[in-house]
């Protein structure tokens, strides 16, 4: 099973960025890291919406919300996961993933 690093947009837009660079996300410049899980994409996404999400994993991201870092809770276009062994990253867009490339 794949583990996934789950970071989150900074900005309330809700809409994919064509321009994101790797760099961006682990800057934190773009996105925050809220969470690690396991599971395909799909699932990840599934279990990062706010009536499907851990008690744990809601505690974190309604606080990274109250300290400003995110202003949603469920995991939305925009948001990205990255595959904690290999890397590969993935941006959520309207419909489906989009592969993040780039430094």
């Amino acid at each position: 099973m794949t583990t996934y690093e789950v970071y989150y947009r900074k900005n309330e837009t809700f809409r994919p960025d064509k321009s994101l660079k790797m760099s961006d996300i682990t800057n934190m410049k773009t996105h925050v890291a809220v969470a690690l899980i396991e599971g395909s994409k799909d699932d990840v996404f599934r279990k990062m919406q706010g009536e499907f999400m851990d008690a744990g994993t809601s505690r974190i991201v309604n606080g990274m919300i109250k300290k400003g870092h995110t202003h949603h809770t469920s995991m939305s276009v925009g948001d990205v996961l990255r595959d904690f062994d290999t890397g590969a990253t993935y941006q959520c867009d309207m419909v489906g993933w989009t592969k993040v490339g780039g430094k």
